[in-house]
């Protein structure tokens, strides 16, 4: 690979690390093997034919995968896990998903990582079974989980209601329950089927949505939201949806967020690296 993207042996051999006349004998080599011509010499460049041209982007693929398959390997022969299952509902904030997540990979690159959003017992109960390692979730205080699991308080995370910037809402000097009452309210699925925190439905009419995300696209058209300020800070900014101040809300709502995991003897490398990550993690996107 290295003399068809440098286009020369001695080049090729400098960057490997070998001499040219080896590199040159195990083209050759090749050559003879799969009975093809892959490298023609036109004076002091070589010229890959049409034939190196069709077989190079197969090669990369394979050496990648080689690449891959050593590291798995020694990742298993060093302990390490070969796959990390996170679990998370709804009010986890997006970025903190995005850091952690692009920190682990960095650290550990053969791990296949998984997330899967779920409900608070669901995610209690795969960490307790041991079907995934950790579960970041809300904090129920009147719930408790399997007596195994460990737990790390990540802190608050803060919600605010919004609306379109077009929305009759904000050009109302009183915003009173009636108001709120009578225009569609938005609702991810899931904070609806978890009640979190007292999150439940205000409205008389309201439209469950998947994510948040969908949500915040949905406001600059219909309706209000409840949301956490983390994942609607792009679309304020941009200006397509605003906060409201509702006369009935003295204070806004804080979801209190916890990591749930297994205890240390179920431990690898990588979930130890992870947990180390949430003191740093917790204090950049939670209050």
């Amino acid at each position: 690979m290295s003399v068809y993207e440098l286009q020369g042996y001695s080049v090729a051999a400098k960057k490997l690390g070998k001499g040219r006349t080896t590199v040159r004998e195990l083209i050759m080599t090749l050559e003879e093997r799969l009975d093809l011509l892959l490298f023609e010499i036109e004076g002091r460049k070589v010229k890959a034919t049409a034939s190196a041209d069709k077989l190079y982007p197969h090669a990369r693929l394979l050496q990648a995968q080689l690449m891959s398959f050593s590291g798995l390997t020694n990742s298993l022969h060093e302990g390490q896990e070969s796959r990390v299952s996170i679990d998370y509902d709804v009010t986890l904030p997006a970025e903190f998903m995005v850091s952690l997540t692009a920190l682990l990979h960095k650290k550990f690159p053969y791990i296949q990582l998984s997330w899967k959003e779920t409900s608070w017992q669901s995610g209690v109960d795969a960490v307790s079974k041991n079907e995934s390692q950790i579960a970041f979730l809300t904090n129920k205080k009147g719930d408790s989980a399997a007596p195994l699991i460990e737990t790390f308080f990540l802190g608050w995370n803060d919600f605010g209601i919004f609306a379109g910037k077009n929305s009759p809402l904000q050009d109302l000097n009183n915003l009173g329950k009636i108001e709120f009452r009578n225009i569609v309210q938005l609702i991810p699925k899931s904070m609806l089927e978890e009640g979190i925190n007292g999150y439940t439905r205000f409205a008389n009419i309201y439209i469950t949505v998947s994510n948040n995300d969908d949500v915040c696209r949905l406001l600059a058209q219909l309706g209000w939201a409840m949301l956490p300020h983390c994942d609607v800070r792009q679309y304020v900014e941009r200006g397509d949806i605003k906060q409201i101040y509702p006369d009935f809300m003295l204070n806004e709502l804080k979801v209190s967020m916890v990591a749930y995991y297994r205890p240390e003897i179920n431990r690898g490398p990588a979930m130890t690296y992870l947990l180390s990550l949430l003191p740093q993690l917790s204090k950049q996107y939670f209050t």
